[in-house]
């Protein structure tokens, strides 16, 4: 059974919300607080060329949501794909059968955590994801809490009046780069964002460091130029 608390603190900390930041933003920090987790992410549309992030700002957290993106593969995800929540410990002395490829890069960096994905749902059909972190030796959050509070800020930022691109970090450096990608390959948006995944992958590095060289020309997938 919810806690009938838990809507009631969740919309205090959403009631003195700083309206320059994007609603998806409060929403995954209010999430993070009432949960008692570390960090966490909240992400809509997590297979697509469209995909939308807001993270709290702890570089653990960003960092492995990077590895997600990169890799195809993670808890949030999953969540997402299987539509139930996903619980795993990750880390240099935790190997996830679920999720290896993820499991053994965030051990790989020396992170850890367990980890617990809900998907973002209208009804019964995930949209998105909320995925939280916590210290590996924290007793793990309770999905029967998780789960009604993603399913809230998922039903929030669709009855917001402000247009839904609108509620989300400014992502139009990665929207800019994978145009560049797109003029320099001719191909389409998601091949032109699977090269840049690639790039990141091959370099051990994130995503953002390759969308940031795209942009500042310090990288190139201009066949004529290799």
């Amino acid at each position: 059974m919810v806690d009938p608390d838990l809507f009631t603190r969740f919309a205090r900390l959403l009631a003195p919300h700083d309206g320059g930041l994007p609603l998806a933003s409060g929403l995954c920090r209010a999430c993070v607080q009432v949960l008692g987790a570390r960090g966490g992410a909240l992400t809509f549309a997590p297979v697509s060329v469209e995909q939308t992030t807001a993270t709290t700002d702890d570089a653990s957290t960003k960092r492995m949501e990077d590895l997600q993106e990169v890799l195809g593969e993670g808890p949030g995800l999953l969540a997402f794909g299987l539509g139930r929540v996903v619980s795993t410990v990750v880390g240099p002395q935790a190997t996830s059968a679920a999720l290896p490829v993820f499991s053994s890069a965030v051990g790989m960096l020396g992170l850890s955590a367990t980890v617990v994905a809900v998907p973002a749902r209208i009804g019964r059909h995930p949209l998105g994801a909320l995925t939280l972190y916590q210290e590996v030796d924290d007793v793990p959050i309770r999905p029967d809490a998780a789960q009604p509070l993603a399913d809230l800020s998922c039903a929030m930022l669709l009855a917001s009046s402000t247009p839904l691109e609108q509620q989300w970090p400014d992502d139009s450096r990665r929207q800019r780069a994978i145009g560049m990608v797109i003029a320099q390959l001719r191909v389409t948006a998601s091949d032109a964002l699977a090269a840049m995944r690639a790039r990141a992958l091959a370099r051990s590095c994130t995503l953002i460091t390759v969308i940031d060289d795209v942009l500042g020309h310090r990288t190139s997938f201009d066949p004529s130029e290799s």
